[in-house]
């Protein structure tokens, strides 16, 4: 039997802490999944636990996301009379 070296972790605690820097490091979930062993999604999100600031940082990502998609979008207004009519 291996000698425990950190008193009070269990290695779950480290598979836990893996899991997450591996997502927030941005390695694809389906590498983070092989590199730690899971073998099924299930499992793989029990350990990659979601806290108030991944939401938060979320949250902040979608708003810049849209803040950069309304700056892009380009809308050109129909002039008037112009006729939708497709021929077919």
């Amino acid at each position: 039997m291996r000698r425990n070296t950190h008193p009070g972790k269990l290695l779950y605690d480290f598979r836990r802490i893996a899991v997450r820097n591996l997502v927030r490091a941005g390695i694809p979930d389906i590498a983070a999944m092989k590199i730690t062993g899971h073998r099924t999604r299930s499992v793989f999100d029990l350990y990659n636990i979601t806290s108030d600031e991944d939401l938060a940082q979320a949250a902040d990502k979608l708003e810049e996301y849209i803040q950069t998609r309304a700056q892009e979008r380009k809308v050109i207004p129909f002039q008037k009379g112009y006729n939708l009519q497709v021929n077919c």
